[in-house]
């Protein structure tokens, strides 16, 4: 379909099920440097839009925008070609095409990789005749005719080139003849065309027409009951925190020996942003795979608004009983009946667990964080048989209630170690395909709060959707420099150093 040259050799034959594990990855592809108003808008205002609205339906919206992240020296070894092919094919079915009157580059005849052009044999005809753009929505697009209802191509109005002119406009004659011809082929594949005359416009008819896609793929009839609903919550939560664990296998090993002896109290220590949330994460993973028959209820203190109310926290627990355990029980209204409650349930759990065979563990992230009740009178000090609990919490009066309870095994989670920051940056900004230069990841990695992942997780966010290259480094340094009303003299802290808009967002 579209373009004649390749057309043989569509990508992929099949597209992938997003609808499988909820998570979408959009591809941007346009020239840059005229383009670099519409990207701004796409990534700092469209998609967090996007995600918000996706948010209750427990999608994970991830834009990919490669302004910047390929390194000068992929650069000079001609990986450019190869990382774009390869982000394409991470992000189907969805690609947007932006399209104005600059022909972008065109790689010269011999430079595509020997291996890209052994996986891509169509590549052999566009040597040195095509610009990476146009290659880009080749593969992406024209030669793969099931994209069909999940690319969107959008033209620029000429006019507002001619105006700003410059990177605006067309290099030479012949690079405008083959963006008409490009823009022709697209029209001839039947894909949807949609023409703007300023990057405001786009904005608001790309979140119009993407969400119409999302919206189908994600319809919210099929968003399940509350008490679902809420789990997935969670699920979303720690979903990233999954990808991100590095370095921690020994904690992980600790957790899951514990948990295989049977221990029933198991408390997990260290600083704020320190990574509990991660080990959990990534541990129970392992857990619920290498252990089917138990029962696991996981609640994040940090995953929703209302997470950290310790009514609906216990309520959560209890329904999580209720339902596993198939009782005709209800969980009782009042609130302290409710919560005296408590034992009688855990005590429902064991019975059932035994005559099954199985185990129930309950685990509760960062519970220091709970709004009322914090002296933990509700809290059981005695545990049934076929009953685990796994709680992580930071100093303070809560910790202290829970030493009351119980012998606890503890666990200390210690700050990142150097390879450690190193592995953590890198492969954050590579799940987005970017890649800091040298000289600003040594910057990013002397910094004293380096060794906190949240500070470090929530720097990489903010560098990750900054969009241009050249002006890199100077938003480093802001980033890294004293926060407002504060001397560079005075230490700091997590609070006052992750960008604040997205500290419960990176919270691990």
């Amino acid at each position: 379909m579209g373009n004649d040259e390749g057309a043989s050799a569509g990508p992929r034959d099949r597209l992938p099920d997003v609808r499988a594990n909820r998570s979408v990855r959009v591809f941007l592809s346009s020239t840059f440097r005229d383009f670099g108003e519409e990207r701004d808008l796409l990534i700092k205002q469209v998609f967090p839009a996007l995600r918000r609205r996706l948010k209750d339906r427990f999608v994970e919206l991830v834009d990919v925008d490669l302004r910047w992240g390929i390194t000068a020296e992929q650069a000079e070894r001609g990986e450019v070609l190869g990382i774009c092919l390869a982000e394409i094919e991470r992000s189907r079915p969805f690609f947007i095409g932006l399209l104005g009157e600059r022909y972008g580059w065109v790689p010269p005849k011999g430079s595509y990789p020997q291996q890209v052009m052994s996986d891509e044999p169509w590549l052999s005809a566009c040597e040195g005749d095509k610009s990476v753009t146009e290659l880009e929505i080749l593969h992406g697009v024209l030669n793969n005719p099931q994209m069909a209802g999940r690319a969107l191509f959008y033209f620029r109005s000429g006019a507002y080139a001619q105006r700003k002119g410059g990177d605006y406009l067309p290099t030479s004659p012949e690079d405008a003849a083959r963006q008409k011809a490009l823009k022709a082929s697209i029209r001839r594949g039947g894909f949807p065309v949609h023409r703007y005359r300023a990057p405001a416009d786009l904005a608001r008819r790309l979140e119009l027409d993407l969400w119409s896609i999302l919206d189908e793929a994600f319809p919210a009839s099929q968003v399940p009951d509350a008490f679902e609903r809420e789990s997935m919550r969670h699920e979303a939560y720690v979903a990233p925190r999954r990808r991100l664990y590095l370095g921690g296998s020994g904690y992980i090993e600790r957790l899951l020996g514990l948990l295989a002896d049977a221990q029933q109290w198991i408390l997990i220590e260290g600083a704020s942003g320190g990574g509990k949330s991660a080990l959990l994460a990534n541990a129970l993973v392992r857990y619920t795979r290498e252990h089917p028959d138990a029962v696991v209820h996981v609640h994040y203190l940090s995953a929703t608004s209302d997470a950290a109310d310790t009514i609906a926290m216990v309520r959560r627990l209890i329904e999580s009983i209720r339902r596993t355990t198939g009782s005709g029980d209800a969980v009782a209204s009042d609130t302290q009946e409710m919560l005296d409650s408590l034992p009688t349930w855990l005590a429902t759990a064991s019975s059932w667990a035994s005559m099954h065979g199985r185990r129930f563990v309950f685990v509760l992230d960062g519970i220091n964080g709970i709004r009322e009740y914090r002296d933990l009178r509700w809290f059981s000090s005695y545990l049934p048989t076929h009953v685990q609990f796994v709680v992580s919490c930071l100093a303070g009066e809560v910790l202290s209630a829970l030493e009351t309870k119980a012998e606890w095994k503890r666990i200390r989670v210690e700050p990142l170690t150097s390879e450690g920051r190193r592995e953590l940056l890198a492969t954050y900004l590579g799940h987005y395909n970017k890649r800091l230069p040298e000289d600003l990841q040594e910057q990013v990695l002397s910094h004293s709060l380096s060794d906190n992942p949240l500070w470090l997780r929530t720097l990489a966010e903010e560098l990750r959707l900054f969009g241009s290259r050249d002006e890199l480094a100077a938003r480093l340094k802001t980033l890294l420099g004293p926060p407002e009303g504060k001397a560079a003299e005075e230490a700091a802290t997590v609070d006052d150093r992750a960008p604040r808009r997205r500290q419960e967002e990176a919270r691990m």
